[in-house]
């Protein structure tokens, strides 16, 4: 719970009020999935998210992925999308982080590739 309290404080209006951040449960009402994008990496997704990249090289100490979305901005530099992390790396769990990063992103989908 203190993890949800950190995003809703985040999300005020006075803090950022763009802030996308969405969470799934496990049955016992624990913590399975995070999801979060701030208004900043909308925005940079908005102008720069024609090529997204997919990362989920990195694991925590808990062995537990980090996806990382990010694509290149005018300046060839690094611009991060969105974060989550994720309990498993599911066909479900996977649906359940791109329907997230679809919704943040006011379904505006990458211009390159098929359709997802």
């Amino acid at each position: 719970m203190l993890l949800q309290n950190y995003f809703i404080c985040k999300q005020k209006p006075d803090n950022d009020p763009m802030l996308s951040c969405k969470f799934s449960l496990t049955s016992d009402d624990r913590l399975q999935n995070l999801f979060w994008s701030n208004g900043a990496s909308q925005v940079d997704y908005q102008c720069f998210g024609d090529v997204v990249a997919f990362d989920t090289t990195y694991k925590n100490k808990y062995n537990k992925p980090l996806v990382i979305f990010c694509g290149y901005n005018h300046h060839e530099e690094i611009a991060i999308f969105d974060c989550v992390f994720i309990v498993d790396e599911t066909i479900d769990t996977y649906k359940w982080v791109l329907e997230r990063f679809s919704e943040a992103m006011f379904n505006k989908h990458p211009k390159c590739g098929d359709k997802w």
